[in-house]
This record gives C-alpha cells, sequence and structure tokens, in this order.
C-alpha cells in the first residue's frame, strides 16, 4: 500500500491562511506554554526579566538553589529587557516568568501585555513599595502575582512561583475539559441532525478542533487490504499535509505500532502524552512535531461489539488528555457511533424501500404484459390485484374479482375445498392447485394456480402471488387420455388373455408334436436296425446305404425336434433361481463330451469359482449348447482349446466361451441367434440351427445378452452376462 493522498479541506487552507485564532486553533504562545510543563527530568524553567543584573542574579540564585517539596528543580533564564525576552519566548517555553515592572524598553502599564502576547505561563510582577498601584493593575491584564522587592526571600519566591504554576496548571484543566463538555455537547447536536455518514465524520471533527480547542482531529475506517489500513475518512483543523505524509497500517509492523491501530486492534482507547518521547510514535513523529503536535488520544469507533475505525484528536500542549477529557471523548465517539448506527440503519430502510418500491413497479410492468394470469392475495385469500390476462382467464371484468368477489364464481365442489385448504397454504412456500371457475358466459373453465408467499406489506401483512392459466384443454386432453387408457387397458388384457390361450395351445400342440411325431420316427430308427440286424447279408450294398441315411436322416429329425421342443420350453419353464457354480458345470459337460471323443486332444481352460444365481438346469442347457458348439468346430484342430472364464465389463461381469476352431465371418454374427440358421461352410458339422438362438433366449430370461466375436479360421468367443438381481420366476 502506498502513502496516502489527502488534501486538505478548504476550512483548513482558510485558517492557515489567517483565520481567527478563537476558532479552535491555538497560537504559537499556546504551544510555547503547552510545552513548558515540567520536563521528564523535573525541570521547571522560569524566565527572570530584571534589567538589574545584581538583583538578577539574586533571583536566580534563590530559585536555582530551593528545595521544592516536589523535587522539582528550576532553571532560570535571564533578559533585561522586554524585547529580549520576548525574542525568548518565541523560541523556548516556561513554566513561569518573574517580571520587574520598570524596565527601560517598556513602560510598565504595557509590559505583562506584551509579555503576554507572547506566552501563557503564569507572570509574577516584582514591583518597588511606589510602584503597588501599577503591580496591582498588572493584576488585572492577567499577572498571577505581584511581590515587594525588599519584602520579599527567597521561600517567598520560591512558593509565590510555584503556587502560580500549579494555578495556572488547574486553570488550563479546567479550560480543557469546558472545552471538551461544549464539543461533547455540539456533537449530540451534530449526531442527531446529521443526514449522512460523510457529514456526521466531518462536523464531528470540526466540533472537537473549533469547540474542544484541539488542533487537530481526524476521523479513520477500516479498510480490509494485505495488510489492512485506516482510510482517513474526515479530518479538520490545523493540518496542512499531515494526512498525506502518513500511513497506518493493522498489522505488526512499525506503522502499525501507533495508538490509532492499537486502539482499533484492541478496542481500547490509547493516548500519547508526549510525542516527542513516545517509541511507539517514532514513524510519524517529525510529521507530528512539524505540524505542532505535542500528544493525542485515539478513540475506538464501536458499532455491534466491532471496531470500524478510530477518531485521532491532537493537541499542542503535553499531556493534554488526562482522565476528564478522555472520558468525555469517550462519552463523544459513544454518540457517535450511535449516529452512525442510527444512519446506516435509515440508509439500509431507504434502500429497502426504493429497491421495494422498484420490484413492485417492475412487478406491475411485467404482471401487465405477462401471458398468464397474475394475481395478488393477502392473507385472507381476498384479491388486491389482477392483470388483465387474469381477467380474459376468468372471464370476468376486474372490480368483480377483486376482494372476495371472485369466490361467487368457484365450481362449488372446489370452493369448499379452497376455502378447507386456505389455512394450510399459508405455511407451505409454494402452492400448485387445480379448479373449475365459472365465466360470465356460462362456461366451465379449468384454471391452474400457483400461489407463493412473497413478502410481508409496511402493516406486517402477508401478500400472496400467484399465476393463473386456462387449463381446460389440458384437462379435456387429459380426460380423453384417461378413456383411451382405460380402452388400452382392457385390449391389454384381452390380448393377455389371447396370447395365454395361444401359448396353451402351443403347448399342447408340443406335448401332441413329441407323442405324435417323434413316436414314429423312433419306429421307423427301429424298423431299420431291425432290418440291418436281419437282413444285411442278404441285401446289395446300397440297400444297405439307403437304410443306414434313413436311419440318420430319422436319428436327426428327432434330435430336431427334440431341440423345438428345448425351444418352446425355455419360453413358459418356471425359473428356479439359486447359486449355481458355472465352473463345475462346465467342467462337467466337457468330461462328458470327452467321454464321446476319447480320442482327441482338447485343452481346456476353466476359469474356478464361477458363481452367478440362476436357474441351474437351463444354465446346464445354455452352456451345454455353447460348448458343444466348440467342441464340434474345433474337431478339425489337431490340438483342440476350449476355455471358459469371466472379464469385468463397464455393466458388470461377462462371461465367455472361447474356442480355437473354424471360425465364422463376424459380418454374419448377428444371424446366429436365428432359429434355424447354420452360417455357411457349417454344412459339414452336425445341427439343427436351434441350439445358439435356445441359448439367447436363457440369457433373456435371466435378464442377460449374448453375443458373439470371431474371424474366419480365428476360432469364437460367445459372450453372456446376467442380471446382477436374481430374475423373477
Amino acid at each position: 500500500m502506498g502513502v496516502m493522498e489527502f488534501g486538505a479541506p478548504p476550512q483548513e487552507q482558510a485558517q492557515a491562511d489567517g483565520c481567527p485564532q478563537e476558532a479552535g486553533f491555538p497560537s504559537t504562545r499556546d504551544r510555547s506554554e503547552s510545552q513548558s510543563i515540567a520536563d521528564a527530568a523535573g525541570h521547571l524553567r522560569v524566565l527572570v526579566v530584571e534589567d538589574n543584573p545584581v538583583y538578577a542574579r539574586l533571583v536566580q540564585h534563590w530559585l536555582e538553589n530551593a528545595s521544592d517539596p516536589f523535587g522539582c528543580q528550576y532553571v532560570v533564564t535571564t533578559a533585561e529587557t522586554v524585547e529580549s525576552a520576548c525574542a525568548l519566548l518565541a523560541g523556548s517555553a516556561f513554566d513561569a516568568i518573574v517580571l520587574d515592572l520598570m524596565l527601560p524598553d517598556c513602560a510598565p502599564e504595557e509590559s505583562v501585555g506584551r509579555v503576554r502576547a507572547r506566552s501563557q505561563a503564569p507572570i509574577i510582577v516584582l514591583s518597588s513599595l511606589r510602584e503597588e498601584r501599577m503591580a496591582l493593575d498588572a493584576l488585572r491584564h492577567g499577572a498571577q502575582d505581584y511581590l515587594v522587592k525588599g519584602q520579599v526571600d527567597a521561600d517567598q519566591l520560591q512558593r509565590s512561583v510555584r503556587y502560580a504554576i500549579q494555578r495556572s496548571a488547574l486553570e488550563q484543566e479546567l479550560r480543557r475539559q469546558n472545552q471538551a463538555l461544549r464539543a461533547l455537547s455540539e456533537c449530540n447536536e451534530v449526531v442527531r441532525s446529521a443526514q449522512s455518514e460523510e457529514a456526521l465524520y466531518a462536523d464531528v471533527c470540526r466540533v472537537v478542533v473549533h469547540r474542544g480547542g484541539y488542533r487537530f482531529a481526524w476521523i479513520g475506517l477500516v479498510r480490509e487490504g494485505s495488510p489492512p489500513w485506516l482510510e482517513p475518512t474526515a479530518w479538520y483543523g490545523f493540518a496542512e499535509s499531515y494526512l498525506r505524509q502518513i500511513q497506518i497500517t493493522l498489522d505488526d509492523a512499525p506503522t502499525g505500532r501507533g495508538p490509532a491501530a492499537r486502539a482499533v486492534r484492541q478496542g481500547r482507547t490509547q493516548t500519547v502524552s508526549d510525542i516527542l518521547v513516545d517509541p511507539n510514535f517514532a514513524p510519524w513523529r517529525e510529521q507530528a512535531v512539524r505540524h505542532g503536535y505535542r500528544s493525542l488520544i485515539a478513540l475506538p469507533l464501536l458499532l455491534h461489539g466491532q471496531v470500524i475505525g478510530t477518531l485521532c484528536v491532537y493537541s499542542d500542549q503535553v499531556d493534554a488528555f488526562g482522565s476528564p477529557a478522555a472520558e468525555l471523548l469517550e462519552k463523544l465517539v459513544a454518540n457517535l457511533a450511535v449516529g452512525i448506527d442510527r444512519l446506516r440503519a435509515e440508509a439500509a430502510r431507504d434502500y429497502a424501500e426504493r429497491e421495494r418500491r422498484q420490484a413492485e413497479s417492475r412487478f406491475r410492468l411485467l404482471a401487465e404484459v405477462s401471458p398468464v394470469g397474475v394475481v395478488c392475495a393477502d392473507a385472507k385469500g381476498s384479491c388486491v390485484y389482477m392483470n388483465d390476462r387474469a381477467c380474459q382467464i376468468l372471464g370476468w371484468p376486474r372490480e368483480e374479482l377483486l376482494g372476495h368477489g371472485w369466490e361467487r364464481f368457484l365450481y362449488e365442489e372446489d370452493r369448499l375445498r379452497l376455502i378447507q385448504q386456505w389455512e394450510v397454504w399459508q405455511a407451505a412456500p409454494v402452492v400448485e392447485v387445480e379448479f373449475r371457475f365459472r365465466r360470465a358466459s356460462g362456461e366451465l373453465v379449468w384454471v391452474n394456480l400457483h400461489l407463493a408467499l412473497v413478502r410481508r406489506d409496511e402493516a406486517s401483512r402477508l401478500i400472496f402471488v400467484g399465476t393463473l392459466s386456462d387449463v381446460t384443454a389440458r384437462r379435456r386432453a387429459e380426460e380423453a387420455l384417461e378413456q383411451v387408457t382405460r380402452n388400452l387397458e382392457q385390449m391389454v388384457i384381452e390380448r393377455t388373455r389371447q396370447v395365454e390361450n395361444a401359448l396353451n395351445e402351443l403347448e399342447s400342440f408340443n406335448h401332441s408334436l413329441a407323442h405324435d411325431i417323434r413316436a414314429p420316427l423312433r419306429r421307423l430308427v427301429a424298423y431299420c436296425e431291425l432290418l440291418k440286424l436281419r437282413c444285411a447279408p442278404e441285401l446289395p450294398e446300397q440297400a444297405n446305404h439307403y437304410i443306414d441315411m434313413i436311419r440318420s436322416n430319422a436319428a436327426h429329425l428327432d434330435r430336431l425336434v427334440e431341440d423345438l421342443l428345448n425351444l418352446a420350453r425355455v419360453r413358459t419353464y418356471p425359473l428356479r433361481c439359486r447359486e449355481v457354480d458355472l465352473s463345475q458345470l462346465c467342467d462337467r459337460i466337457l468330461r462328458s463330451l470327452h467321454d464321446t471323443q476319447p480320442e482327441r486332444q482338447v485343452e481346456q481352460r476353466i476359469a474356478p469359482g464361477v458363481r452367478v444365481w440362476a436357474d441351474p438346469n437351463l444354465m446346464e442347457v445354455a452352456l451345454a449348447n455353447l460348448l458343444g458348439n466348440a467342441w464340434k468346430y474345433t474337431s478339425v484342430r489337431p490340438v483342440a482349446r476350449i476355455e471358459f472364464g469371466v472379464e469385468n465389463g463397464e455393466d458388470g461381469p461377462v462371461y465367455f466361451v472361447r474356442d480355437n476352431g473354424c471360425g465364422f465371418d463376424p459380418a454374419l454374427a448377428a444371424d446366429l441367434f436365428k432359429p434355424f440358421t447354420r452360417l455357411p461352410g457349417s454344412e459339414a458339422f452336425e445341427g439343427t440351427g436351434i441350439g445358439l438362438a435356445t441359448v439367447q433366449r436363457i440369457v433373456a430370461r435371466h435378464g442377460g445378452r449374448i453375443w458373439a466375436a470371431s474371424s474366419p479360421g480365428s476360432g469364437a468367443t460367445f459372450y453372456f452376462t446376467l442380471a446382477r438381481q436374481p430374475p423373477r420366476p
């Protein structure tokens, strides 16, 4: 943060250019007097103005060798003329002045006035008996005491000087208190009448300086930053460039250890009795001394327990902020905080009121151009506002609908329902309700109302805002849709009944097929076997071949019928799910296949412990088909490889059967699972074209899907998934 730049206000410049000193700006003599209280070493400086060198040395001897009861030592400076005394007073501060009335360069009646013009230090007049009248006149012009030469000794002189200094200090303190009281009183008036924070700050600084008799006052507010700092907001008095040349932060840096920063951080009043000797004031001492400041007080501005800034007051006198003055200034700051709080509260209320009025204006503008109806209602349901669109929807003039008039046109059943639920709706943030309304034309319309509590008005009454929409067309469409739905439901029920009848007929057909077709086929195979057994030697070779062909085709037809029956059963077979170990099923199926062809070399890999929740019978049928195909199509390999395993897919486990058989064209993969479909090149292998269709139905019954991946000559992999949850039977 850089050095702050603040220009002096116009009144400061005017006073710097020569405004009357009694307006609150102490003169040079005041500054000299303010520095004349005993210094840190306990010295009291006394100026002796005496043209008789012998008597001057005598007075000096009496004072410098006096035994002061308070332990103070007198430091005496002498002058022989009023002119030389005035020169000394212009450059130095003295605690007391001993003045001879008969001096060579000034008439007796003028000497006190000339000295008083240069200093406010107490004056003790020395006179002879014949000058007593002039001495009394000098007392009337501001002298504290007078002593008669020849009748005064060392003790009397020392006592007179000490008492004069004490009286002057008491008068000065009383003057300060009176000034602080006047400042407090006028500040109270300022606090009550201020119209803005800026004016309040400026007026308080002005009153503190004018009425309090201080040299300078400023108010700084806390500003956030890195580090946080104090920004002077208002100031008044003999400032010149002081505020432009100082910087006050609120951290622990040297610029944050002064009284103003401590007052903010600690929330307590801080004083500097003597700027010249306070070590924490070092960063600002040079500028303060240049502006004639000798002591100061920093008072925190507390608002609701939080320090928002500080009031700093400077004096040209040492120790100018004793207990009485500090207490009065603390009261002043407390009253200032009350004024700030009042102004901020008023500003907040004014802002809220402006915002409310603007919001209402915007609301009315939007409501008038809104394509939907807009209504406002109070806590009793009385309509207080309704836009043109709402009147169009309800079909009545506005004057008929405002207040409780709109209730007259509600459909009777809906009116009772709305009245009963109104109290409940007041506690809800948003209400949506639909009701029927009778228009002036007699037409009955359906209305949708969205109602929300938006605020309370000036009398703390609830105000609701709602939107109206004509939903008659939608309601009629819904009624029509409900009728269509009811019709569809009836159609679905009827269609389901028909499907069930068809399935029952199909089941009967399956049983008939199993009995009426398979029985003759089996007899045909049996007769072929008998004919072969009894007549083979007598029959020609071609006849035996025909018998084998008949038997083979009859057996194929029997298998086809069996596969068709299995395919049909899968659709209606009731699922009985339990935990199934697919690894054990695969091992048993492959062992059974190996027993049919023990001469084949087959490498089998079965992932252990693969368990699923499924119907064990159907899963055995599915795996038997998949592994049977792998066994069949790897017969062309000298060493066959058949693998069963599981992988992690996006939606869960993916199970697979993989082989190194002849494979197939991937473009034809979608036809694999169609019943009675066999891919080109598969004619050399036995099959009915129904096995994979059966597998697909079994997987689908378990909530899964199946697909294949292959390329000619590279084997094939069949993947399938199962539902994570047990499928319903």
